[in-house]
């Protein structure tokens, strides 16, 4: 709710509904560094089981389709390193996690010490990440840091603007408390697995939702005991980490080349030929996340090593059924509808049977559903800051799998 560019209705009791209705079972937080945020889950969160933290019921918004259903939440917030090496300004964002509300008190307060935390839920700090990662870790031992959306041109680890060629080469000495990464909307477990320097992290996947709708987006499958203890055990041994649900990456507003301006979409050997220039304007082009997997890559070919399931936001699914946007009346009927029918989102997207979302919504949704999971899709990649599009019921579909 405090970092910039989120919706007003990012707040606790939101956040809580609109899990339910995705189906997730456990949410960061977010913005556990801003103060104010951080006095509203202090007042409206009460300890649940395993370690985490759930909705006081008070607080709550009426839910007729998940009445009985909890929101575990754990304290996350994320910040933005803005600082030079070597004569480089370097960008890039860190997820942080902690154990309790306590634990982020006291970080919130050791970062405030030394900068503005108050102005944006997602401060920026004026140092190196292992500096922050230090800090954290002293904090509390069963805090840990999970570098932001790696890949990204722009304020991420092994951006092609302003990042590293290596998790060593940002955090120095302290990169083997790095034990997991998150792997963004536009690069996906296949891609960061052709760089050989990321095989002893755990790959996350995070939803990275500016509005409470969008949560859900990509998430973290675990087969664990259901605490703060189990989930890092989890992620540090990747023994009770099943998988991942997935963006189709090419979805991702950064998966290609280009240059949004002009409207030129590019493949990194078609930027190359160009000079790193656009062809219309001559200005530079923004190179995506392709082109900079392909720049850092040690293997030729690559397979997730774990569980990967790709979707697109039911949402957008009933938007292209109906031939009508994701936000209008029409498609919102419909998915509240599927809701109450059918089961949580993730529930629909990934595991119903399509036999039972077609009696109620007819063989062609049900057929767009099932082509999604098969990755029979047509595809429109994005590129420099525009979100491609991902057609699941396309009579010209091309299987991406």
């Amino acid at each position: 709710m405090y970092s910039i560019a989120t919706s007003r209705y990012l707040k606790p009791e939101y956040l809580d509904y609109w899990a339910r209705i995705k189906g997730v079972d456990l949410l960061g937080t977010g913005d556990i560094t801003h103060p104010v945020w951080l006095k509203d889950l202090k007042k409206q969160l009460v300890p649940a089981p395993g370690g985490f933290y759930s909705l006081n019921p008070k607080y709550a918004l009426p839910n007729p389709y998940f009445p009985d259903k909890q929101t575990s939440f754990v304290p996350t917030g994320e910040v933005c390193c803005i600082f030079k090496r070597d004569g480089v300004v370097k960008r890039v964002h860190l997820l942080c996690v902690l154990p309790d509300l306590k634990a982020a008190e006291k970080f919130q307060k050791k970062l405030a010490k030394k900068w503005n935390v108050k102005s944006d839920g997602r401060p920026i700090l004026a140092t190196d990440p292992r500096t922050v990662l230090k800090m954290l870790l002293d904090t509390d031992e069963n805090a840990f840091m999970v570098p932001a959306h790696i890949w990204t041109p722009h304020f991420s680890l092994l951006g092609a603007n302003s990042g590293f060629d290596s998790l060593e080469e940002c955090f120095g000495d302290l990169s083997d408390k790095v034990f997991a990464v998150e792997t963004g909307l536009s690069s996906d477990p296949a891609m960061n697995r052709l760089c050989g320097f990321l095989d002893r992290v755990t790959l996350l996947s995070n939803s990275d939702a500016h509005s409470p709708d969008r949560i859900g987006r990509e998430a973290n499958i675990f087969e664990t005991e259901f605490s703060y203890r189990g989930m890092l055990n989890a992620i540090k041994t990747k023994k009770g980490f099943v998988g991942t649900v997935e963006f189709f990456p090419q979805e991702g507003k950064y998966y290609m080349d280009g240059h949004r301006a002009c409207d030129f979409c590019l493949t990194p050997e078609q930027t190359d030929k160009l000079d790193g220039r656009c062809p219309s304007c001559g200005k530079k082009i923004t190179k995506g996340v392709c082109h900079r997997v392909r720049d850092l890559s040690t293997r030729k070919t690559s397979v997730a090593e774990k569980k990967v399931y790709y979707t697109v936001p039911l949402d957008e699914v009933i938007g292209q059924y109906l031939s009508c946007g994701r936000a209008g009346k029409k498609a919102k009927d419909m998915y509240f509808d599927m809701i109450k029918k059918v089961g949580a989102e993730l529930d629909i997207l990934l595991f119903t049977d399509t036999a039972l979302i077609a009696k109620d919504f007819g063989d062609r949704f049900a057929s767009g559903i099932a082509n999604m999971r098969d990755g029979r899709v047509k595809i429109t990649e994005g590129f420099d800051g525009k979100y491609g599009e991902i057609m699941v019921f396309s009579n010209t579909a091309q299987c991406v799998r």
